[in-house]
């Protein structure tokens, strides 16, 4: 069954763990150089503090400070020419009819762009999170995505998608949160660590909003490399982390970029193949489309 939950409730979810199990959590820290010896790795911060560790885990996205350190001449992550917008919307209008409904995703292409749509919370059934792309080519400055306001964009999507199936101008109308910034992609790393620091999650492989797996992978990745760690030294943990993960990930990723080019804008006869294939495959593998995806299970050792 497949499952949508808002990033701020995961964020919540992990929070409220490191709480319970007393782990602490420092903020503002601003990660500057990484240093190893026989022993240790040593992380210092821009304030002028460190860390010290058997190991460090770097899981700071795909802007990640920690790649950029340790793999200073790896290529950094580059625009893909579309911006990603969401948010979250309620009406009574858009309850929905049965329980199926409540767990599918609501997929809608057009000309100019794709809407998705799903429901994420069953104490308020006729709540919606949304997501859109809009192709766009040059990437928004940060003051623009800072100062931006939220009516703004609204108007702006509304245009975007005026005349589009229903119900997207309903949720765009009733939407009172938004979210938006530029897509990014970032090429393979041929290696994902170096002497006592590792990288997961987007900062080992970013992978575009695309495939909705972002989130899940950083998790795998997560529960895969705690189990080599626990089960041996850091150098055979690292190894066999990048190799458990390695094709499953690359996998998502190209799948990711190749759906993102069918969110650009495309002329009838383009919209008109894709949407042929799309009918293809949804007849052919139907709910299977995206087992690989969804149905995969990290073990726990």
């Amino acid at each position: 069954m497949l499952v949508h939950i808002s990033l701020s409730v995961l964020h919540s979810t992990l929070l409220n763990e490191l709480q319970r199990q007393e782990v602490p959590i420092h903020y503002s820290k601003r990660l500057q150089t990484i240093s190893s010896n026989e022993h240790h790795v040593i992380a210092t911060f821009a304030d002028g503090s460190t860390a010290a560790g058997a190991v460090l885990i770097g899981a700071d996205g795909i802007h990640s400070q920690t790649r950029q350190i340790i793999f200073p001449d790896a290529p950094g992550p580059s625009y893909t020419g579309l911006i990603t917008v969401g948010g979250f919307a309620e009406h009574d209008a858009l309850k929905p009819n049965d329980a199926k409904q409540q767990t599918r995703a609501h997929l809608i292409f057009g000309l100019n762009g794709f809407f998705g749509y799903g429901y994420y919370d069953r104490a308020h059934p006729s709540a919606v999170m949304w997501w859109s792309h809009l192709q766009r080519l040059e990437e928004p400055s940060a003051e623009e995505l800072r100062f931006t306001s939220t009516e703004a964009l609204r108007k702006k999507m509304i245009d975007h998608h005026r005349g589009w199936a229903e119900p997207v101008e309903l949720i765009l109308q009733n939407t009172s949160r938004l979210l938006w910034g530029p897509v990014h992609d970032l090429p393979d790393l041929a290696t994902w660590s170096k002497d006592r620091v590792v990288l997961i999650g987007d900062a080992a492989h970013a992978v575009s909003p695309h495939a909705g797996q972002g989130a899940s992978l950083a998790l795998e990745d997560a529960l895969c490399l705690a189990s080599h760690l626990r089960n041996g030294g850091y150098q055979n943990a690292f190894s066999k982390y990048q190799r458990d993960r390695q094709q499953r990930v690359e996998t998502i990723v190209a799948e990711a970029r190749k759906r993102g080019e069918g969110k650009h804008s495309l002329p009838p006869n383009a919209a008109r193949i894709r949407d042929f294939m799309l009918s293809l495959f949804l007849r052919f593998r139907g709910k299977h489309l995206f087992d690989d995806a969804y149905r995969y299970k990290e073990t726990w050792t």
